[in-house]
């Protein structure tokens, strides 16, 4: 996503893009609509699947067994393992490219 999109994007939002190590990455926009210092790795700790964001119930639900994250990727519901799929992301903000 190009950093200039963030500016269309509403507080809570969570949108998937590529992280930076090419695999799937949640980047968080925050209440004051600024991008969070950290993104969440998209995929289950328990089979790996591609969880996607249900902003209906401001969670993660993962298709394959309803393993489920809350807002900030922190295990709530099994059967994944209780470990957070939150990850720390460095943005360089002067670039142009896709994140």
């Amino acid at each position: 996503m190009h950093l200039e999109t963030m500016s269309l994007k509403l507080p809570g939002d969570r949108t998937l893009t590529q992280g930076l190590k090419g695999d799937p990455t949640y980047l968080v926009v925050e209440n004051d609509k600024t991008l969070a210092t950290y993104g969440i790795n998209a995929v289950c700790t328990h089979l790996g699947c591609v969880v996607p964001w249900n902003a209906a119930e401001k969670k993660f639900i993962c298709p394959c067994h309803g393993s489920q994250e809350d807002n900030q990727g922190k295990v709530v519901r099994g059967p994944a393992p209780l470990v957070s799929l939150h990850s720390s992301v460095s943005l360089y903000l002067n670039c142009h490219c896709l994140l």
